[in-house]
């Protein structure tokens, strides 16, 4: 503190002279300390400051020592960076010192004392004041946050994540930074670097080019530095058994914690060893690590700012956009333009158009010639949309399975349209409105421009009975004429069956299918593992076995999925049109009965072909209806096998899926 200039010479004599000093700071009634909080920002850092006296219990005298140490560490190293940033200012004449503050200043702490200064380049002065904001406060918005909190949490701790985020970032990472253009050996130099006892690790970590991911002690430092005593209690000497799962439990958390730290870390440990190796200093190196994706940016724009509060990913996505522009895009387009115009093309320039041209290009033809090896197979043809947008698909010879590779988000949308440009150009069956909802669907969902908070998102998406992501119903066509209670499926989890009809949004109860969607909604993951460990909680109460899991595509993480899926974009596409064609017949009905013929022929110029399509549709979803009531009989059989539950249900979606198959075929012969 002394030494950054927030304290004087004097300040510094009677704090370092009083080492047992303890603040007092007050335990609030929900178990929180009141306490040091650093100030939000870069500017305006105070050393300490006079607390009047309460009556409420203070707070564990540990932790209140060690958030003390916490707080003066913090604002030292903020007003530290201040003081260099304003000084770097002065010399570029963009800052100036004034006698006092007001608009367009900043305050900075030298020797003990406030010194002001205007900072005459806007721009600067937001970047100033946005290092280390904490967000707009409202009482919504802390309600809103938690909720995007929570679903972050419950999608990153997925191993699935972690394993997909690698691979992601190991394809976007050399399109924008100088990494090797070999993405296996930069994962292995990096996942080895990132050790946490090797010192190009520490190094890293010190110079903020890699961050970890937390703890399960976060913010509670006392109890963490108690939990580091007892670390060296030896096993034999803990006598209390619950104890020793409890520390094994927590054991398997730090190990499984430390694995997405190396994971999330890998790419950037990478290429900060390879930036030390071509000569540059440790700052350089963990400051272009860092800018791989710093997720620290946020901007100034106040509408961007609370839309990053409120929605899961957004901010990521934002920044992972902004990256691809500054360092991709950007750089490329003014290679291109400067070739043509006959200008001086700059060596970063080239060598960042370089980059991205060649891994997008990359990405690209990977993904055209993925799609001319398997367009003609009856597999490939059934997957979802949204899984082809964002997974590379294969299967080799002979394989029941098939092979699932994550795209990275802003990169892979490069191949996505490639893709799907490709097949508008050689498929004649293909539609228009597919290559529309793809990229409606990667500007929404892939690239979270989403604004809708995640606190009502979920709730928006049953009533309109939709899966946002993928775009199919959540309730299937038939299940509206069942009582709530009654609407399940084969693979409704027995808490959703227990909280339906019980549970209520807006004053409606919520069908188990709802509430299943309605979990995996709100806790990502980790509600989706919940819900299905109830599957198996209750099994030994349940008469009859549950069909068997696909254990290949549960431990495979989703990389590879059994062969044939029961997913079936025609399924989906089905559902879309049958409820257009349904408000088209409804519409025209309507008219009919009030004797409005002029409006009935306006409906069916518009809309005739729809309309005749009414009658083999409805006797469609009725089929397929009866087909799902087969399937829940087969699920409740009490003398089935579930190995033999799976495979008749397998065979019956694979029957819904070529009824679905066979209507929309005749729906595209009708428009041909």
């Amino acid at each position: 503190a002394y030494d950054s200039g927030l304290i004087n010479s004097e300040a510094y004599e009677v704090f370092s002279n009083d080492i047992f000093y303890i603040p007092f700071y007050q335990q609030m009634e929900d178990g929180d300390i009141q306490g040091a909080s650093t100030a939000s920002g870069l500017v305006g850092q105070k050393f300490s400051k006079q607390l009047k006296g309460g009556e409420k219990q203070l707070g564990d005298l540990m932790e209140n020592t060690l958030r003390n140490w916490s707080h003066i560490l913090s604002a030292s190293m903020k007003n530290q960076a201040a003081n260099e940033t304003i000084k770097a200012a002065e010399e570029l004449d963009a800052a100036f010192e004034v006698k006092e503050g007001g608009k367009n200043t900043v305050k900075v702490m030298r020797n003990g004392d406030p010194i002001y200064f205007e900072v005459a380049d806007p721009m600067l002065l937001d970047s100033i004041m946005a290092i280390a904001y904490t967000g707009p406060k409202s009482k919504f918005l802390d309600v809103a946050k938690n909720f995007k909190n929570m679903l972050q949490f419950g999608v990153t701790i997925s191993p699935a994540f972690k394993v997909r985020n690698l691979f992601r970032d190991s394809i976007s990472a050399m399109a924008v930074t100088d990494l090797k253009k070999n993405p296996f050996t930069n994962i292995i130099e990096g996942w080895i670097a990132s050790d946490k006892n090797n010192p190009a690790h520490i190094s890293a970590l010190a110079g903020g080019a890699i961050f970890n991911f937390g703890s399960t002690v976060e913010g509670d430092q006392a109890a963490l530095t108690k939990r580091l005593i007892e670390k060296g209690v030896r096993s034999q000497d803990i006598l209390d058994t619950p104890e020793k799962v409890k520390e094994g439990l927590k054991y398997l958390w730090d190990k499984y914690q430390e694995f997405g730290n190396k994971s999330e870390a890998a790419n950037r440990m990478a290429l900060y060893n390879q930036l030390i190796k071509q000569g540059k200093t440790h700052l350089e190196a963990a400051f272009y690590a860092r800018d791989m994706m710093d997720f620290s940016m946020q901007g100034s724009f106040g509408s961007i700012r609370m839309v990053a509060q409120v929605v899961p990913f957004f901010n990521a996505r934002v920044q992972g956009l902004y990256k691809l522009g500054r360092d991709g895009i950007i750089p490329t387009g003014r290679v291109v333009y400067n070739t043509i115009t006959g200008k001086e093309i700059e060596q970063s320039d080239k060598k960042k158009a370089t980059s991205f041209s060649i891994v997008t290009g990359a990405v690209a033809l990977a993904s055209m010639a993925l799609y001319l090896g398997f367009k003609d197979d009856e597999e490939f043809q059934k997957r979802e949309a949204w899984d082809r947008d964002n997974f590379w698909w294969f299967k080799l010879p002979g394989m029941e399975y098939a092979v699932r590779i994550p795209k990275p988000f802003e990169i892979g949308a490069f191949g996505t349209i490639a893709e799907r440009t490709l097949e508008q150009i050689i498929d004649q069956g293909a539609e228009g409105k597919q290559f529309g909802d793809s990229l409606s669907r990667m500007l929404w969902d892939t690239f979270s421009m989403n604004p809708m908070p995640q606190v009502f998102k979920p709730m928006v998406d049953l009533y309109a009975n939709k899966d946002s992501f993928t775009g199919a119903p959540i309730e299937t066509a038939g299940m509206e004429r069942l009582s709530k209670q009654e609407r399940v499926t084969d693979a409704t989890s027995p808490i959703a069956k227990l909280l339906g009809g019980l549970t209520t949004i807006a004053g409606e109860g919520l069908s188990p299918v709802q509430i299943d969607y309605a979990i995996k909604a709100y806790f990502g993951w980790l509600g989706g593992t919940a819900a299905s460990v109830s599957t198996y909680a209750v099994a030994p109460f349940k008469e009859g076995a549950y069909p068997d899991m696909k254990w290949a595509d549960t431990v495979s993480m989703g990389f590879i999925k059994s062969l044939p899926a029961n997913q079936s974009r025609y399924v989906t596409a089905f559902y879309e049109n049958n409820q257009q064609i349904n408000q088209a017949f409804a519409d025209m009905k309507h008219y009919a009965e009030l004797g409005e013929s002029e409006k009935v022929q306006e409906i069916l110029e518009k809309k005739g072909d729809m309309i005749a399509l009414q009658k083999m549709y409805d006797k469609t979803a009725k089929n397929m209806a009866n087909v799902r009531k087969q399937i829940r009989v087969i699920t409740d059989d009490k003398e089935m096998s579930g190995a033999d539950k799976r495979e008749e249900i397998d065979r019956l979606k694979q029957l819904i899926s070529m009824m679905a198959e066979q209507a929309e075929a005749a729906r595209k012969s009708m428009k041909s």
